[in-house]
């Protein structure tokens, strides 16, 4: 990409409509809106940035979806070719790669599984205040029971069965 966010060239056009399966007037759509954003013209936003986007501020992981799009860059900086792609992911039903995804937002501690405290952290996020810890802690202990190979952690194979059966 240029220098600049507010310069999305016909090579970059092509390339990442080559790369993903959106359209050039979506990339282009795509491209004002994070454009937008970039009120200082730096070629990437914040995540804090991200977080107030109309369609994931509401969503309870929206912080740690911000967090991926950076791909956990120390100055939390996402770039527009990461942020295209992110929501290349849920654009057209590619079923596996959105599984990755959300497995990947649920690994807390990127190593490969999700733990008891993985589920934990995910379930507080996503249930807030409507159960308290014990009850959260609860499901967590059941759904690692029922689902895992292994019974101490989800791996990737159980988490997609948890959600083809959800």
């Amino acid at each position: 990409m240029g220098a600049n966010s507010s310069i999305l060239t016909e090579d970059d056009l092509q390339r990442l409509k080559e790369e993903t399966d959106i359209k050039q007037k979506d990339i282009k759509k795509c491209h004002k809106k994070f454009s937008s954003l970039d009120k200082e013209n730096k070629g990437f936003v914040s995540i804090n940035d991200i977080v107030t986007i109309p369609e994931i501020e509401n969503n309870p992981l929206r912080y740690h979806i911000a967090q991926y799009m950076s791909n956990n860059n120390e100055n939390e900086a996402v770039s527009f070719e990461a942020f295209i792609k992110v929501i290349d992911i849920f654009k057209n039903n590619k079923t596996d790669r959105q599984y990755k995804f959300m497995f990947d937002l649920f690994d807390f501690d990127k190593d490969g599984k999700i733990s008891n405290e993985d589920m934990l952290i995910n379930f507080k996020l996503l249930l807030g205040n409507s159960l308290n810890e014990e009850q959260i802690k609860e499901i967590v202990e059941k759904t690692i029971s029922e689902y895992s190979s292994d019974k101490k952690y989800i791996n990737y194979n159980d988490f997609v069965k948890i959600l083809n059966e959800a």
